[in-house]
Order: C-alpha cells, then structure tokens, then sequence
C-alpha cells in the first residue's frame, strides 16, 4: 500500500515539475549473488550531479524493491533470494521546486540480469563438469572467470581460472565419497577489477568408494606348474575385478562375484617371481594394490646316500615367520624330517641305514608358518615338492590273447597299449619256446601278426618282454600270450 502510494506520489510530481532538470541515466555495473544467502548485491557507478537518491526496481514491471536517499551509495543487497529470471534495474531521482524526475525506468535504465551455473558429476572419471550462462548482463568487459568451490559446507576456495571469455563450462577434479559441493563461477572485469557471482549450484558426490585394504595372505606352491594365491579385499564397498600379476605380467582376472563364493585361486607357477593383485572400479580404473609375495623355492639331489637341500625364505607376510618345518615323503608316508630350520642354507640328510634301491619315491617340501596379527590365527604356505627318488612307472595293458585271422581288425595282431609320447624309448619282443626272438620292434604302434620270416606260426603260448623308458624312468613287463587260429 504505501510504495502504491509512493509511486503515485512520484507520478504526479513529475507530471507537474517540467522543469526540474533531470539526473543522468544511471546503469548497474554488477549483479552477484552471495553463495551463501543467494541475496543478489546490486553495484552502481554514483552520479555526481542532479540526484538525491536511486530506486531500485525488480522484475520489468514498474514496481520498485526499495528506494535509497543517498547520492553517495553505491551497493544495495536485495533481501530476497535470485533465481535464474531474476532482473534489476536503476533510477536516480532528484528533488528539485518539489519534483521528482527519473523515478521509472522504463525509458532510462538498462536490465540487468543475474546469471547461474549448473554442475553434473562425471562418475567414472572423478571429475565434475561446471557449465553457466551467458554473464554479460551481469558484469561488463569480462576477462576471466574463476570457479569456487566449498567442499561438505566449508569455505569456499578457488578451484580453477579460465581466460577464455567464450567459455561456457570447465571440469575440475573431485575425490571423496558422499561429498557435497557447493560451487559458483565468478565472472571478473578488466578495468576496473569488477566481479559477478552466479547463482550457486550444489550437488553431493556419489562416487563409489573405495577399498580401505587389499592384501595377498599366502601364495602356496601346488605343483611344478600351479601355485595357489589366497587374498583378502574389502567387500563392504563395490568393485569390479582383481587382476593377478608374476611380476609386471597379468596372469588372470577373476570377478567379483568369483571371489566371493572362493578366495583362493591358482596361477601359473614361476620360479622367483613375486605374485600380487590389483583392484579395479565399476569403471575399470585400477583404485589399490595388494601386498606381493614370493612363494618358498626347494631345491634339492642325492647324493649317493646323502640328500642336500635348500629353500628360500617366504616373502609377503607382516610380521615375523614363526618357524620353517621339513617334511619328507617317502613312498605314500609323510612325517615331519626337521622343525626349525632358517632358510638360504644348505642342509644335508644323511642316511646310513637305507636302501634306496627299495624305494620308489622320496620327496620333500617345506612349511612356513606365522601369526596372523589380524585374525590372530596360525596361517601356513607350502613350497614346491623336490622329487630326489621317482620311480613311477607307465601305466601298460597287454591282451592275453589274439586271434590272426579274426575279422576284427583290432584282435588280428599282439601289441602293449599305453599313451607313448615323442621322447620314449621302446622295446618289445616276442619268444617261442626255444628262445628264438620271432618278433622285435621300437615303434609303440606296431604289433605281431603271428608270423616268423613271413611264414604263420603255430599256435600256442608265447613269451613277451617289454621294456620302456620315459624321463630317465624305467617300465618293465614280462608275461605269456596265447596266439589263437
């Protein structure tokens, strides 16, 4: 009611001063709004003449926000929050044989009008890209823009200064995880150093978070070719993959969802190499590293009747290894040989009273164990088996008969079956009841047909000798065939 007052007040003031002299035209030079408050501060350059005041106006209409009795002043906070329509515009008035001149702006003052940005996260490259509007009825004569940046409501900070005038958006780095950024961008004027801020624009970083640990607890020797890695990764936030090294070398990737249901996983075995494992995202951006280790390395020979062996020390755990234990195998019985013992030495076992002709295998391998200072529970990893006696022989079949004029193809010659491979050595013959060899071959796919110098033998029973040899490892067989007309 009274500025409706005030207003017609002015009116009919004007119609009747003519001739009162009116004061320039007076135009904003700056619309920033405080990030905080989101009030808009209204920055003007004073008249030095013909002017007793200024009327602030909001919207294009005619209505007014408040009017200053001041020459002088020269910044005005608009108490209500700006959004992105907001519009201002100046008038001055002087008071001259009781008349008010300039009081609309109409015809006189320049809108002015706030200007805003808008952010939007960049998940998978942990960045937030920065994009505002058009500032040049914010600010004049431009010359940079800055971005500020306030991280889970602390002060604001320059983040990043950009030169170009043309530019429209940025992106700047983020970390964290439920982090909320409030951010403006500030757009400064040449001469004089003049700046307008935008309207703030807030967004909370869901980026996913991630693995406070990852870490290998044992990597065991199973065989000459396989070692198993057991590993332990922080399942209370998502990820995607680990991808296991020997080395710098990437032997497997395994899933999420296949190391929940195993932590356990076995790699190719190579000798000294150091095994660890990385961490990817959803985003397949490798976040942690585990731990790496190195397996124990046996090695071992006989030496007549002395065995002599060697192990390395494990490496990967934290903390210190409670003991290093030897055990033996020997045949299909494993006992503990020696407790105790410190890796990178050579230790001899001397036996006095064995006879190793008796024995088909003698192995060993040995056992690191430690405390775990997390779990509190023993953990263990194996070394490879050395092998210093083997003597396992092939699998062979041998028929108890056959039949040289069978119409079964199969039946029609004598042969030892087993799976040869490149590097056998092979022998196989035949004997008659004189002792007189009827049939000799090295080829593990030819048989006796039944014939002696291409002349058919008599039936009956005859001897057979089989000899093969395969990795310095020694098959005999000797028995009786009944060849059959």
């Amino acid at each position: 009611m009274f500025r409706a007052i005030f207003i017609f007040f002015l009116l009919m003031l004007r119609l009747t001063s003519t001739a009162c002299p009116e004061p320039a035209r007076v135009n904003i030079d700056a619309l920033s709004v405080d990030p905080v408050t989101n009030y808009v501060l209204i920055s003007w350059t004073p008249l030095l003449h013909n002017v007793h005041g200024y009327i602030i106006f909001r919207g294009d209409g005619a209505g007014f926000t408040d009017t200053i009795w001041s020459m002088s002043q020269d910044t005005f906070m608009s108490q209500r929050p700006a959004s992105i329509d907001t519009i201002f515009r100046i008038a001055a008035f002087n008071l001259c044989a009781g008349g008010i001149v300039n009081a609309f702006p109409s015809d006189t003052a320049i809108a002015s009008r706030v200007f805003y940005c808008r952010i939007e996260q960049l998940y998978c490259e942990r960045k937030i890209e920065v994009v505002w509007s058009n500032p040049m009825q914010s600010v004049r004569d431009i010359a940079r823009f800055e971005i500020w940046a306030s991280r889970n409501d602390g002060g604001f900070v320059l983040s990043k200064t950009i030169n170009d005038t043309l530019q429209r958006s940025a992106v700047i780095d983020v970390s964290g995880h439920l982090t909320r950024y409030k951010i403006f961008v500030r757009a400064v004027s040449s001469d004089p150093a003049i700046y307008a801020n935008s309207i703030a624009d807030t967004l909370t970083l869901i980026a996913a978070p991630e693995p406070e640990y990852a870490y290998t607890k044992t990597v065991t020797v199973i065989n000459n070719e396989t070692v198993e890695i057991r590993c332990s990764v922080d399942v209370s936030v998502v990820w995607d993959s680990l991808f296991f090294f020997a080395d710098n070398s990437l032997v497997r990737a395994v899933s999420r969802s296949d190391f929940l249901q195993n932590n356990r996983f076995l790699l190719p075995r190579i000798p000294h190499a150091f095994y660890h494992f990385k961490v990817s995202d959803t985003c397949g951006i490798i976040v942690i590293h585990s731990d790496s280790a190195r397996p124990i390395l046996l090695v071992g020979s006989l030496d007549r009747t002395t065995v002599d062996l060697e192990f390395s020390e494990y490496y990967g755990w934290s903390g210190s290894i409670i003991r290093y234990d030897l055990f033996e195998i020997r045949d299909s019985d494993t006992t503990l040989r020696e407790s105790g013992l410190s890796p990178n030495q050579l230790y001899s076992i001397a036996f006095s009273d064995l006879d190793f002709a008796q024995i088909m295998n003698l192995s060993y391998f040995v056992v690191a164990y430690r405390i775990s200072p997390t779990y509190e529970v023993m953990d263990s990893t194996r070394s490879n088996v050395v092998a210093v006696i083997s003597r396992t022989e092939i699998p062979v079949y041998f028929p108890t008969g056959f039949f040289p004029n069978s119409y079964i193809e199969e039946n029609r010659t004598f042969r030892p079956f087993f799976v040869s491979l490149p590097n056998d050595r092979m022998q196989f013959k035949i004997f008659n009841t004189f002792g007189q060899v009827v049939f000799s071959t090295t080829d593990p796919h030819n048989g006796w047909d039944g014939t002696f110098n291409n002349t058919p033998v008599q039936p009956g029973a005859y001897v057979y000798q089989f000899e093969l040899i395969r990795n310095n490892i020694t098959t005999r067989r000797q028995g009786v065939v009944t060849l059959i007309r």
